[in-house]
Parts: structure tokens; sequence; C-alpha cells
């Protein structure tokens, strides 16, 4: 620091100088530290969060610093130093004002916490610190207030608490699965994805090693200790590279065993001082099955691909794809070698038809119809782009010094949103093929006229090339097949292959007629409709000039009626055999049984008095009824028995079948009947109605035979009855019903059951469902008819593997009871007479026993073997019986025959015919010609002999 003087003389003049010179260099250091603490204070100050104000004793505002004009609410720091802080409302109003105050007098510290509202309405929560500013010498030079405001810092803890919140909801409701793990390698904690991925609880992992967890997880056992060091290895490896998270791809298997694949990743994180590994585990079996899915699918595209260019290299065919501006950007080896000239299926791509067309010019400029093909590819490419659908175009021109006709298929090329992007095509070489057009059009001409001639035949007859291509069939054929003559042109005859016949039938056929035989069989073939026909086919070849063949021919005719016939008749004379058989022991049987039962009923009346041989022939007269029925079913099976209605209760019939039905039906199978009681009466002949209930049992029973053996169905059979009235309403849905009171038969089994096909022809006669030789298809047939010819109806319902119901309405009788012959009273006394009685039968023993019934009555008796002889015993010994007793059935002359000759000599003698069956001789639908007197064998002599005196003693 420099200080000068001037020394002026007498005359005012500066004469000398005098300079003072200090050094202040430290003064100046000090300065400058001073100056620049105090900027460093400042600036700390300024930039601090915390309020910061200072003042003088006199209360004179000497610094604020940005934060307390915030805190405070002043809007600037010129302004907040004009205000005195004993008298600045936002430090008077929450008490700081006095605490400065208490501070310059008394030199101590305060610290205390405040709440208000600010008039410029702000909410303040402070925490303020108010202490002295001192000078050197310890006296009071100001007070410094520090004001922190702690209501953001309550902000702060809440956001704190809100935000540990989000990340505790962010954890457990995470859709991915997040595992916390310990330096320890324990489970800390895991959220709910977890339990849903694995099925596991909590409970079940936290607190266990990682490794122990896993070996729950793991799809196949592995060695706990190469587990666990797997693991120390993968926790090592993480923690030393923390800057990514570690990730791999694991199989697991859940709880309920379902196997899962994982993408984890893994990664450390450091909390209140601790590193925490945490797992983030995404369930991505869906995305590696449909990686798997779409990696197949492009190795499947791949082979595709390869597939297809290999079957379009090896198609003679040309085969090919264009752009919009008509380059290749496909072709097959076909088009290139034929056509393009081009080296190879790469040569074209990018490239049109001109190209490889101007080549092609070029190797022979000379000749300019060397190779003139291409234009024409143009052209039609456009039209197909135009017509916007597939084309058919003939094209053809000179390639490489021939002519080629090609048969030409293009269609518009589109992308996968329909648009069109270029044209596809196909063309096949067919100059061969045209070339023998013109001998083609003479063969079918030729053809043409042969059809002429036997177009009208009804005979079908195709014509076929020699690879069975059919060139001509005629009206004929479409009347057997279904096919018109244009359906079948162009087709294979295989067109009508039924399946019927196995693959040696056919290649007998074809080995055959290319050998130049004519095959010669009846063929089975299937229709248009689909129905089966049989044909009796000629087929053979046809030759031409140089005996090759050309042509196939076949004369085809439809012989189904005739098989059907076949077949019919072949069932008839089945069961015309088993009705003769049936019929004929039934006859043989039932003389039998009339000579027994015969000579017990004389027996019993003769030597009834004596208890023991009573009750012998009791037993033989008992076992000889049993019998009978035997012999009843068996004509009611061959249907040679003499139908007599009845007035009758169902359910007593069907009571007294019951043990005949449980026969049929075998142990294994349960019968249950459930009857109506008190129904009204029907009128029917109870041999019928035996009929239809076993018709209807026994096809029970084999539709439960049917069933399979593990069927869960119960093997049963019900009969109910019930008396049911049919209105107006369910006889318009039901054809054939009338409106009227019915008694209703329901026969329900639990077999096999039927669809619709079956049931629509279970009635029609022949038609069965069983094997041949099993089941002659006439039983539901005859069922059908009884109850129609008793005015009643039927109905089916099935299900297949449910079982089958069938119900029967008869008509409710208007009469209440028949008269019985066999349950009235015999007055034995008046059954006696004097008459004379021939007496005709060919079995001896049938006739004593009758003669000497007879006779025991009182009548006098002539017998005869056959009706030769009874005509010869009323020529030569002049008898004149009253009475002509003869069986029907007799060698040499039937007895319906010996009644009429005998009428024709006495025209008043009285008739009664008998037999154990009657031929249908005496019976017209199975009910006795009026006027006709006939008694059954076997019968009982009571009736016998009362039949005698009631026919005597009538009037016709």
């Amino acid at each position: 620091e420099v200080f000068a003087y001037p020394i002026k003389n007498e005359k005012g003049n500066v004469t000398h100088v005098i300079e003072l010179t200090r050094d202040i260099t430290e003064q100046i250091r000090l300065e400058n530290d001073l100056r620049k603490s105090r900027n460093q204070y400042l600036q700390l100050a300024n930039s601090a969060p915390l309020g910061v104000l200072s003042c003088d004793t006199q209360g004179n505002i000497t610094f604020v610093n940005p934060a307390m004009l915030d805190i405070l609410g002043s809007p600037s720091l010129e302004l907040t130093k004009r205000f005195n802080v004993f008298t600045f409302p936002p430090l008077k109003e929450p008490g700081i004002s006095k605490k400065i105050k208490q501070t310059l007098k008394t030199g101590k510290d305060f610290q205390f916490e405040t709440n208000y509202t600010s008039q410029w309405g702000k909410d303040l929560a402070l925490r303020v610190h108010v202490s002295p500013i001192l000078q050197a010498d310890g006296s009071i030079e100001g007070a410094l207030v520090i004001v922190e405001d702690f209501k953001e810092y309550n902000r702060l803890q809440n956001a704190i608490a809100k935000s540990e919140q989000k990340f505790h909801n962010l954890f457990e409701f995470s859709p991915n699965g997040i595992v916390l793990i310990g330096t320890d390698f324990k489970i800390l904690d895991i959220n709910r994805s977890i339990e849903q991925m694995t099925g596991y609880d909590r409970k079940e992992f936290v607190g266990k090693y990682i490794w122990e967890v896993h070996a729950l997880l793991e799809p196949e056992p592995k060695d706990p200790n190469n587990r666990k060091a797997y693991f120390e290895k993968l926790f090592s490896k993480i923690s030393k590279h923390n800057k990514y998270p570690y990730q791999l791809e694991r199989e697991i298997r859940d709880k309920n065993g379902q196997i899962h694949y994982w993408q984890e990743y893994f990664f450390q994180i450091k909390v209140n001082g601790d590193f925490l590994l945490v797992s983030i585990k995404n369930d991505v079996t869906e995305q590696r099955l449909a990686k798997k899915a779409l990696k197949d699918s492009e190795t499947k595209f791949r082979e595709m691909y390869r597939l297809f260019r290999l079957i379009a290299d090896n198609d003679p065919d040309m085969l090919w794809a264009k752009d919009l501006q008509g380059r290749f950007i496909f072709t097959n080896k076909a088009i290139c070698d034929r056509l393009l000239g081009a080296k190879d299926v790469n040569e074209p791509i990018g490239k049109d038809d001109l190209f490889f067309a101007k080549r092609l010019r070029n190797l022979h400029p000379e000749n300019p119809e060397w190779h003139n093909f291409g234009e024409a590819c143009l052209d039609s490419d456009k039209i197909t782009l135009e017509a916007r659908k597939p084309m058919h175009f003939e094209e053809y021109g000179n390639v490489m010094g021939k002519f080629m006709f090609l048969d030409v298929h293009k269609a518009p090329l589109r992308d996968e949103q329909g648009n069109i992007i270029g044209t596809v095509g196909s063309a096949r070489d067919v100059t061969e093929e045209k070339q023998m057009e013109k001998e083609k059009e003479a063969i079918q001409a030729e053809v043409k006229r042969l059809a002429t001639v036997i177009e009208q035949t009804d005979v079908a007859v195709i014509i076929t090339d020699i690879n069975g291509t059919i060139q001509y069939a005629n009206r004929a054929f479409e009347k057997d097949t279904g096919y018109s003559p244009e359906e079948a042109i162009g087709q294979n005859p295989r067109i009508l292959k039924s399946g019927e016949h196995p693959k040696e039938f056919y290649e007998d056929l074809w080995a055959t007629i290319t050998s130049g035989k004519t095959w010669h069989n009846t063929i089975i073939n299937k229709k248009k409709d689909g129905n089966i026909y049989y044909e009796d086919a000629i087929i053979f070849p046809l030759f031409d000039s140089e005996n090759k063949i050309t042509n196939y021919a076949g004369i085809l005719r439809d012989i189904t009626k005739e098989k059907e016939l076949e077949k019919q008749v072949r069932q008839m004379q089945k069961m015309e055999s088993i009705g003769v058989l049936t019929g004929g022991i039934a006859h043989d049987f039932n003389n039998l049984l009339t000579v027994i039962n015969g000579y017990t009923d004389l027996g019993i009346a003769k030597y009834g008095h004596d208890a023991k041989i009573r009750s012998i022939l009791t037993a033989i007269q008992t076992a000889g009824n049993r019998a009978a029925e035997l012999t009843s079913q068996l004509l009611a099976f061959s249907r040679k028995q003499i139908i007599s209605p009845k007035v009758l209760d169902i359910n007593e019939t069907i009571l007294r079948l019951k043990k005949m039905l449980k026969r049929i039906i075998e142990e294994n199978i349960e019968l249950e009947i459930y009857l109506k009681p008190n129904l009204p009466k029907i009128k029917a002949d109870p041999v019928q109605i035996e009929q239809i209930l076993m018709n209807l049992v026994v096809n029970a029973r084999d539709a439960i035979h049917e069933l399979p053996a593990d069927s869960p169905n119960d093997k049963r059979i019900q009969i109910e009855t019930n008396a049911e009235h049919l209105g107006p309403e369910y006889v318009a849905k039901h054809k054939g019903a009338k409106v009227g009171d019915y008694i209703s038969i329901m026969v329900s089994d639990s077999g096999v059951g039927m669809d619709d096909s079956v049931i629509n022809k279970i009635f029609d006669p022949f038609f069965t469902t069983k094997e041949v030789g099993k089941g002659t298809g006439l039983g539901l047939s005859t069922v059908y008819g009884i109850v129609k010819q008793n005015n009643g109806n039927i109905y089916v319902y099935s299900e297949v593997g449910k079982g089958t119901t069938i119900k029967i309405y008869w008509p409710v009788s208007e009469e209440t009871e028949s008269k019985n012959i066999e349950e009235e009273e015999i007055d034995y006394a008046q059954m006696r007479g004097t008459e004379t009685v021939l007496l005709v039968e060919d079995d001896q023993f049938v006739r004593e026993v009758g003669k000497e019934a007879l006779e025991e009555f009182g009548y006098k008796v002539i017998t005869a073997a056959n009706g030769p002889e009874a005509l010869e015993l009323i020529e030569k010994q002049k008898i004149q019986p009253t009475l002509l007793i003869t069986d029907l059935i007799m060698p040499n002359m039937s007895g319906k025959e010996l009644a009429k000759r005998i009428k024709e000599i006495f025209p008043s003698i009285k008739i009664i015919f008998s037999s154990g069956y009657t031929e249908n001789l005496i019976v017209k639908n199975g009910v006795l010609e009026k006027g006709i007197h006939f008694i059954h064998k076997p019968y009982q002599i009571s009736h016998f002999i009362k039949l005698v005196r009631q026919v005597l003693d009538s009037d016709a």
C-alpha cells in the first residue's frame, strides 16, 4: 500500500515528493479469503433447501435465502428486507419473532416446531432453530434463523410408504412369479403367482433352501449334492456379473404333476445394506409349445417345399408363376427344358417369355418360324388378369423347330389378403393327342353308330377305352345305375363299385379281358343313390384291324329282382318246409294223443270208481293235455291252426303264458309283468295273442343277447298292459290309428336297440337283422298282420344301445263274454244215440278208440281206413249212415273229397271233420268255412260225443 505527499517551495511549486510504502500482501490475502469464504457461505445458504434468515439487534433483516422466501411466501428479497422480524407476519404468526427477541435478549438457542396457515393460504409445518450471532468480543450482533418445512418431509414419508405399498402390490400381484432369496440361499418370500404356477402354498417354500424347493419342482429326481452345487455356482456367477439379469429356461413339474416351461431371470439388489437375489419367473409353456409348433411348421414347410419342388420338377406338365409384369417368379423343369430353353429353374426368375423367345430366335435368324411361341402367352396372361378368374386356353406354335400344341390353364395369383399379385399356370403338351384326335373322332363315330343299334335295348351297355374310361353308355345304363350317359362318359366304372367284392374279384376281371377273353359273372354294384343292385355282366375286349385291344365293352343286365325273388323263394321254401315238418309232427302226434287221451277218458268213465285207477288215469290225462298244448304251439308256429276269436281277458292270457315265456327267455334275463287290473275285454284268438307275445319276447331276448359283454344295461324284458283312449289329436299324428278305446300291450327290452333305417323295415316280410339261417324275417310281419287284421295298431320306439319298446293297441270288445263249449256241464245221458255213424280214419288206434267211444254211447259204428274203402263199403254193403266222421288228411283221398262224394250219395248226411291240422282244406284266413263241423285232435271223448250229438240234432 503506497502513500505519496508533495513538498512545495515558497512559490507553491512541488519540488519534492515523499512516498510511504506498507506491505499489505497478507491483508489482501486475508480479505480475499474472507470474501471467498463469505461468498461460499452465501452460495451455500442460497442453495440450501433450508430457510435461512439473519437480522441485527434491532430486528432489521440483513439476509434471507431463496428457500426462506419460499417458506415465508414472500414475493422478493427486496420486499422482505423492508420488514422487521418483530412485525413481519410470516415470522410473527408462527411465533418465530418471539423466539428471536428471546435469543437477542438472552443469547440462547431455541428449537421448536409449529404449524400454521399463512395469510397467502399456504399450509406450513415448520421446524425452527434460532441462535444468536456473536461478535469477536462475545457481544450479540444479531440472530440467525434456520427453518425447515417438514410438511414436505411428511409428504415424502407418505410417498415412501405409498411407494413401498406399490412395491408390495407389484411384488404380490405381479403376473410374473417372483422369488426373493437371501445370501444364505434360503427363500425369503414368494408372490401369489408362484403359488398359482406351482400349486404349492407360500409356507411350503419360505424358509427352505432354494435347492430343497427345486427338488419339489424337478420333473425327474436329481442328486441333492449336485443340485446344491449347481445353485451355489449359479449364485456366484450372478453376484459377479450383476450388470445384466442372468437368464435361463427350466422345465418344472407342478404339484399336480403337470409339466411347465419357465423362463427365469436372476439379479441382485441391495436392501438396507443387505444383498438379496431376485428371481423372476415367466411361464412360457404356451410360447414354448408355440415356438416348437412354429419350428415344426417351418420344418414341415421346408419339407413341403422340397417335396413340392421335387413333384413340380418331375411333373411332365409345365408349371409356372408370374408377377403382374409377366416376369417369372417360379418355374419347373419341364417349362425350362421344353419351352424356354433355360439352363435351370432359377434362370427364368425375373425374366419374361419374350426374353427367352428372342434368345431362341437368335439361334436361327435365317428362319423366323423356327421359334414363334411366346406372344400368345402374354395375351392369355392379360385376359386372365382382366377376367380375375381361372381361364383355359389352347396355345400353339413352333418351339425350337417343332410344332407344339399346349393345353393351358391359368388363374390369378392372390396374396393372403386376396389381392391379385400375378398369375399361375400349367400347360400340357397335347400335340400327339391333337394329332390323334381325328383318329379318335373316327373311332367315336363308329362307336356312335354301334350305340345307335343298342340305344333302345333294355340291357345296359357301356364301352370304355383301354384305361377303363367310359366312352359310351346307353339309356338303359341310366335306368339301371341312375347315372345319365353324360355323367358316365369320362368316368371309370369304379363309380359303381359297391365294396361287396374282394380285390381279387376285380383282378380276375381285368386279367381276363386284358388277355383278350370274355368275362361273364354276377357283379354287385352300387347305384348313384347308393342302393345296391345285382348285374349279370358280360365284359369283353374290342380289337382293331391289327388285333390290338382298343376298347372294352360291357353288357350288363339288372337281375336284382330275380335275386330277390330267388331269396324270397328260398325263404318261403324254408318256412314251408318247417311248416310241413311241424304240421306233420303235430298230425302224427295228435293222432297218438287222441288215442292216449281217448282211452284215458274211457278208462275214467268205466273204472273211475276205483280211486287208485282213477288217480293213475288222471295223471295220464294231465300229461296228455300238456302234450296237446305243445302240439298247439307247433301249429301256431306253422300257422296250421284254426283261428277261433273269443272274448278274453288279456291279463289272464298273459299270466297263463308267463311260465312258457320265462322258459323262452332263459334264466339270466328278468321278465317283469305289470298288468293294469280290471281291464275291458278284447276279442281275439288266444292262439294269435300267444303268437304275438312269443314273437315279441323272442325278439326282445335276442336283442339282449346281442349286447356286448361290458354293456351296463340290465338284462330285462317288461310286459305291460293298460286301458287307453286314442283321441283325434293322437290319431292325427299316427297314420292308420282310429279314435276309440283300446287295450295297450307293451313289450320293452334293454337290448341293443335299432336305428331308423331298421325301424322303417322291421315289419317288412323277410326282413331280418339276424345272421343268415338264424331268423325268418316273418315274426314281426306276422305280428303286424294279426294286429291290423283285428283293427289294431302297432308302434315301435327304439334307441341304439338303450333298447326297444313295441306297443300294440287292441280294440276293446263290445261283447262281454264268449260261449265256451269246454266250460259247459255235460249230461252224458243226453249224449247217447242209436244212429249209424261212418268213421273214416287212416290211423288204426284213433279209429278204434273213436269206434269204442261211439259204441259206448249206443251208436252203430262202421269204420274205414281211407276214402276209397269207405265208398266201397257204401256201395257193397248198402249201408246208409246218418253221420260221417272223417279225418281230413289221409292217403289217396282227402277227407274233404270223401265228404263231397258221400254228400252226392246221401245229400242229408251230417259230416264232422277231424284232424291234427287242416292244411287249409276247410278254413279260409284261418277261420272255419261256414257250415263246417270240426273237432281238433287230440280231443276229449266227452267233447267228441257231445259234438256228435249236437251235429245229429242240428238242422244243418
